[in-house]
């Protein structure tokens, strides 16, 4: 018994026996009807189209976008943040607030977290009678400060995380003392203090250094000036010195004794230290 069949190679089309109406392929017109609904979403669907090269935005997006967001991470005691989420809130930070120490506030369902830093980074030296301090605003943009060191105040406009020099003259002291010198650095509502301890004592100074070059004088008593010291035994010169046990830099001199009686001196330039205003000042001598 022969069995008789259509031999169909594996990946070609189905075809019909000759004389008989081809049939439809199945898996053709389920495509064609998929295609055919997809063309027609597509065509009913460009009103909602986004625009080009925008996706359409996810829930999660959409929550992020109207999550609770401020522009600031660290703050200072007292300042005024402000936060943007569906709606804009404003909040102030405590005043007695601890550098270091981390706020938590609550916008719209959401907790944002901050972190406490000064109101700027204070730096102070003292130069003679000179405070000089410089300042770190901590701020978000630049604005206006006041520095006040004891009775002396100062304005200044600080940048945000720029440092800034600021000098301030205390003055002469007028007597040996020991204080406490308050510094206060102010914005708006905001402050900062520190102190520092001066202490003012009663001392020598070097007010100029001493003069290099010099032209030595002699004069015997009823005789004119000279510079010819002979052997009269006249020193005038210039070396390290000590005098009750302490060793400064000065000027020997000794007056003729040897030919008579006299003096001696030495000439050199005018300092400019004569011409400034200085306090009163003396010179160290002794035998």
């Amino acid at each position: 018994m022969r069995l008789r069949g259509r031999r169909q190679v594996r990946g070609s089309p189905r075809q019909s026996p000759p004389g008989t109406r081809p049939r439809p392929d199945p898996q053709g017109a389920w495509a064609d009807l998929c295609g055919a609904r997809k063309r027609s979403f597509q065509l009913s669907s460009d009103r909602c189209r986004p625009a080009p090269g925008q996706g359409t935005p996810t829930c999660r997006q959409i929550r992020k976008a109207h999550r609770p967001d401020c522009a600031r991470t660290e703050v200072v005691p007292g300042e005024l943040v402000r936060v943007r989420g569906r709606q804009v809130h404003e909040s102030h930070i405590p005043a007695d607030a601890r550098p270091g120490q981390r706020i938590w506030l609550q916008f719209e369902g959401q907790w944002l977290d901050f972190t406490v830093v000064p109101l700027a980074d204070l730096e102070a030296e003292l130069s003679s009678n000179t405070l000089r301090i410089k300042a770190s605003s901590h701020l978000q943009e630049t604005a206006d400060f006041t520095i006040q060191a004891g009775k002396h105040e100062r304005l200044v406009q600080l940048k945000a995380n720029k440092a800034t020099v600021v000098d301030i003259d205390l003055g002469w002291p007028t007597e040996e003392s020991t204080n406490v010198c308050p510094v206060t650095l102010r914005s708006g509502s905001m402050s900062q203090h520190l102190e520092f301890r001066l202490r003012a004592k009663r001392e020598l100074v070097s007010v100029v250094p001493m003069p290099t070059r010099w032209t030595t004088w002699m004069q015997l008593r009823g005789q004119a000036e000279t510079s010819d010291f002979g052997g009269s035994g006249t020193a005038v010169r210039p070396g390290r010195i000590e005098c009750g046990e302490v060793h400064l830099q000065g000027l020997f001199m000794h007056p003729p004794w040897k030919e008579g009686t006299g003096c001696c001196f030495a000439l050199t330039r005018q300092s400019r230290c004569l011409q400034a205003s200085l306090p009163p000042f003396a010179p160290a001598s002794g035998k």
